[in-house]
């Protein structure tokens, strides 16, 4: 009888320390493990601006539980390099992290905005807002700082991008986007099947920034960039489009990691008018007879300092060159004829690869202000028509020259 109770005794405490040690076993290790482990939304990562650009990766960012801590992949690295890549191509765009309500969500939304940003992203292109998206998941989109939208008043146009040039410059600060691309597209396919409509591309500019350009101002400059890729590249008639310059105090300009300048975005606003009924918008035929008179009389010379390959730009040729950007325009035929000289110092042969850099550099210049380059011509003559004694430096200086003549066929 008493060996059956000591057997009793020891069973039921074999029970009782057993099913604690199990329980210890299988409790405790548990909390350790939970405590370190990564929760991950169950869909795959996916950043996408509608059909111009996707970065997708299996998997997707893994968070610690209830933690903004986190951990990438190397292919979710990838697509996120490729998203950086993506918006310094494009600096108009803005990257939206939207994030679920609370705490949590702010915080990992966050997380990935320094991620971004210290690697590379402009911090005005990457903001986080909330949504009323799945707990855990993070989800991304694509907006534009101040979207592109014109009107002809029954046909809209508008996409998420826009211009953007760099201070005191009047060249695009990156190439159209695909976006920019379709829009221009658009309006030129409105223009050409609308020929009794205008166009008037009107550019902004401050007051302070340099002009560097050819053109009267800088916001002409820039008007007449986004007009010369209509007429080049889309072959809209150039009378049905005019361009202008307009100064403003309030312009805001973006310091930006990728540049050195700091950058203006959408400074360009396209304004649409109707001519009269059963007009065309047509050509000033009485300025292109004056103009005439005036271009095909006599050449135009730019000069050089020695050795060197840069324009002199003064008032009375900013009127000239929009003058010539008219008449070639407007008249069949038309082309531009520059020919490099030089003074006789040095050789002849170094003289004449001088002469030809220099018609070459000043067709090149042309060609960015605006005039198409098959209306250009660059040759080199050397030092074989001075126009001054070379015995002086006065008479040098007058040698060293590019001439500017414009000819009709």
């Amino acid at each position: 009888m008493k060996n059956n109770i000591l057997f009793l005794i020891l069973g039921l405490f074999i029970w009782i320390f057993g099913g604690l040690y199990l329980y210890h076993q299988c409790c405790c290790t548990n909390s350790t493990v939970a405590s370190n482990t990564m929760t991950t939304p169950t869909d795959n990562l996916q950043i996408k601006d509608a059909t111009y650009f996707e970065a997708s990766a299996p998997g997707n960012i893994k968070f610690g539980d209830e933690k903004a801590d986190y951990t990438l992949s190397e292919n979710v690295t990838s697509a996120f390099e490729q998203t950086i890549a993506y918006l310094n191509q494009h600096p108009a765009k803005v990257l939206q992290i939207k994030h679920p309500k609370g705490d949590l969500g702010a915080q990992r939304g966050m997380a990935i905005f320094a991620y971004l940003t210290t690697n590379k992203a402009a911090t005005h292109q990457v903001i986080v807002v909330e949504t009323e998206a799945e707990a855990s998941k993070l989800a991304y989109s694509f907006d534009c700082l101040q979207p592109f939208a014109a009107s002809t008043g029954s046909t809209n146009f508008s996409c998420l991008d826009n211009f953007v040039f760099e201070q005191s410059n009047f060249d695009l600060a990156v190439p159209l986007s695909p976006e920019l691309n379709d829009l221009l597209k658009k309006v030129a396919t409105q223009l050409k099947e609308n020929p009794t409509t205008k166009l008037d591309i009107v550019a902004a500019y401050l007051p302070s920034e340099e002009n560097n350009s050819s053109a009267t101002n800088l916001g002409k400059a820039r008007a007449n960039k986004i007009r010369s890729i209509l007429l080049e590249q889309y072959a809209v008639p150039p009378n049905q489009i005019d361009y202008k310059g307009l100064v403003k105090d309030d312009l805001t300009f973006i310091a930006h990691p990728q540049f050195k300048k700091e950058l203006l975005v959408g400074p360009i606003d396209f304004l649409f008018s109707k001519q009269e009924k059963g007009k065309t918008a047509g050509v000033d035929a009485a300025r292109l007879k004056a103009l005439e008179k005036d271009l095909l009389v006599s050449p135009r010379r730019l000069y050089f300092e020695t050795g060197k390959n840069k324009i002199i730009i003064d008032t009375k040729f900013r009127t000239y060159f929009e003058n010539v950007i008219y008449y070639l325009e407007n008249v069949p035929g038309a082309s531009l004829e520059c020919s490099g000289h030089t003074d006789n110092r040095g050789n002849d042969l170094l003289n004449l690869k001088l002469a030809q850099e220099r018609a070459d550099f000043t067709a090149n210049y042309f060609s960015k202000q605006g005039i198409a380059s098959d209306k250009i011509k660059a040759i080199s003559l050397g030092e074989k028509q001075p126009i001054q004694s070379n015995t002086t430096a006065s008479g040098r200086a007058k040698n060293r020259r590019v001439e500017i003549i414009v000819k009709k066929q």
